[in-house]
């Protein structure tokens, strides 16, 4: 009888541990949580995640998690102090944000980082594409955003500028991840 009960006991461990393995293999943002992603990968609405704010990249990518999904309290996170001061002076601004955010959200379809300029030890511009649902406008195809260290996390520090900037791309101080 105890042999019986230890043979049941193995099968049931092994039918969780299978259903879980096959839950995490199909769902892959799982894997991705938390870790900063990689600069240069595509990043489809599907893994797009909460990464925190360890670096400039991971920074970009939780900001637009929270647009995207329309989670205002994390957007405004997502922002240096002063950015954060503007968003919350107004209450009413909330419902029209998130009525803008969901809009903007369900056109998104994905991201990618291809360059990112050092501008000081706590301060960077990171170029980056946005694939949507929209018809693309030729003059956006690349956009740009400030990102800045404030203690030991990097936070969005104002607004995204889109459209061609010739000369963003000279000097040394910039690291190509993608190739334009």
């Amino acid at each position: 009888m105890n042999m019986k009960i230890k043979i049941a006991a193995g099968i049931v461990a092994v039918v969780i541990l299978t259903g879980v393995a096959l839950f995490i293999s199909h769902r892959q943002s799982l894997l991705w949580t938390h870790k900063p992603p990689v600069p240069g990968i595509y990043i489809s609405k599907k893994l797009l995640a909460d990464v925190g704010y360890s670096t400039p990249e991971a920074a970009l990518e939780t900001m637009t998690w929270a647009i995207v999904n329309a989670n205002y309290d994390k957007t405004v996170e997502s922002f240096a102090p002063e950015m954060q001061a503007k968003m919350k002076k107004d209450p009413n601004d909330r419902k029209n944000v998130e009525s803008a955010m969901k809009r903007g959200g369900s056109f998104f379809k994905g991201m990618q980082i291809v360059a990112k300029k050092t501008i000081s030890d706590d301060k960077v511009d990171l170029k980056f594409t946005q694939e949507t649902t929209r018809a693309n406008n030729p003059d956006s195809k690349y956009f740009f955003q400030v990102i800045v260290k404030i203690g030991n996390e990097w936070k969005v520090g104002g607004g995204t500028r889109g459209g061609f900037m010739p000369d963003w791309d000279k000097g040394s101080n910039i690291v190509v991840f993608v190739a334009q």
